[in-house]
């Protein structure tokens, strides 16, 4: 007799796969499995790749343009038993009717999603084996859209490698230019409308009208080519624009660097947010966070962490992509006087060296990691 097939071979879906948060956390799951001596392929719902697909091992990437055949073949070529999406929903209920396992995580809120796209995107989510979210807020959020139950959903958060965060080499603010006076603010996000970096500009110029003890400055990927050029043009023409830095994009080491080295609280100005991974990272190391009520900010202060949670700039639940965009291109938004508050605490708390809290961080990735290889083994029917 034939013995079964107990062999793990995953295949984690994602839109993309080249600079970004979501593409950092699904090449974590990937390193993961890859350890622990499972077979392991990305595939690339559209062509867009770079940066992190450049890190996969020979053969482990599979590109398939939303082509359909080009799916079922890669499946089949790899007896591939279960499926991780991640954003996309693509072939979803096909791939389900083979009888592959699937997972789904949900990384954000969709708000802009029309009630028809929603619910066809719910549908497709529903045939999974396993629905995990990377915080309580996305959870709560699709739970009462979707009209399921807070208990059909796990919540696995993103979670960060807590010793590499801590045994980093310090990157110095000397590398960016940035005087060593100034308290520093820094939001570490791709450069997409609904990270609001306008908020954080607008700030910082009703900040700098007091004061011109501290320096603002955004590391990410220049994903909205117009949208960094309008945050680019808004500091140029800011009374403060000396008190600003466009640094570019930080691979995860040189993040961990500038956090132990350079930054003195993290910045998330984020109109909506699923988890902010940021957050986690700068409070992994206890450097202290301001972001706004979405994502994991709540998780966060519940476990204690050194975070201060200001209002968001509208009703999330009612964020459509118009209002992102009207919101992005301005940045004066009702919750400006609470961030310029929380800034103005931050910098008179002074800048003192800070130690994380706690050894055993809450958000560290080992525990995340083995829950959703657990659920891959499940998922796939080995266990």
């Amino acid at each position: 007799m034939r013995k079964p097939d107990r062999n793990l071979r995953v295949g984690l879906v994602a839109p993309a796969f080249d600079k970004g948060g979501l593409e950092s956390v699904v090449f974590g799951l990937y390193e993961h499995l890859k350890r622990n001596g499972h077979q392991a392929t990305v595939f690339v719902e559209n062509s867009s790749v770079g940066y992190f697909a450049d890190r996969l091992g020979a053969g482990d990437l599979a590109v398939l343009d939303r082509r359909a055949d080009a799916f079922f073949a890669e499946i089949a070529a790899r007896r591939i038993n279960v499926l991780h999406y991640h954003y996309s929903t693509f072939m979803l209920p096909e791939m389900r009717s083979l009888g592959i396992g699937a997972i789904y995580t949900l990384h954000n809120v969709y708000t802009w999603l029309d009630s028809a796209t929603f619910r066809a995107r719910a549908e497709a989510i529903d045939c999974c084996d396993a629905v995990t979210a990377v915080s309580t807020y996305a959870r709560d959020y699709y739970a009462r859209r979707a009209g399921s139950t807070d208990a059909d959903i796990a919540i696995i958060p993103n979670g960060v490698d807590v010793e590499a965060l801590r045994t980093a080499a310090p990157i110095a603010r000397t590398r960016f230019a940035i005087p060593e006076d100034r308290y520093l603010f820094a939001q570490f996000s791709s450069f997409h409308r609904v990270k609001h970096h306008m908020a954080l500009v607008r700030a910082a110029e009703k900040l700098y009208a007091r004061r011109r003890d501290f320096h603002v400055a955004f590391f990410g990927n220049v994903g909205d080519r117009q949208y960094h050029d309008e945050i680019r043009q808004a500091i140029n023409a800011s009374p403060a624009r000396d008190h600003f830095s466009l640094p570019g994009y930080l691979n995860e080491d040189e993040v961990a660097g500038v956090l132990l080295g350079a930054v003195d609280c993290a910045m998330m100005t984020t109109l909506q947010e699923g988890c902010g991974n940021a957050a986690l990272e700068a409070a992994a190391v206890g450097r202290p966070v301001i972001m706004t009520d979405t994502g994991v900010a709540r998780d966060l202060e519940r476990s204690g962490a050194d975070i201060e949670v200001v209002p968001t700039a509208c009703d999330v639940d009612r964020l459509t992509l118009e209002e992102i965009e009207r919101l992005s291109r301005d940045g004066r938004t009702p919750n400006l006087p609470s961030i310029v508050a929380a800034m103005t605490r931050r910098i008179g708390e002074g800048r003192r060296p800070r130690a994380a809290s706690k050894a055993d961080f809450e958000f560290s990735i080992g525990p995340a990691l083995r829950q959703f290889e657990t659920l891959y083994a499940a998922s796939a029917r080995l266990v």
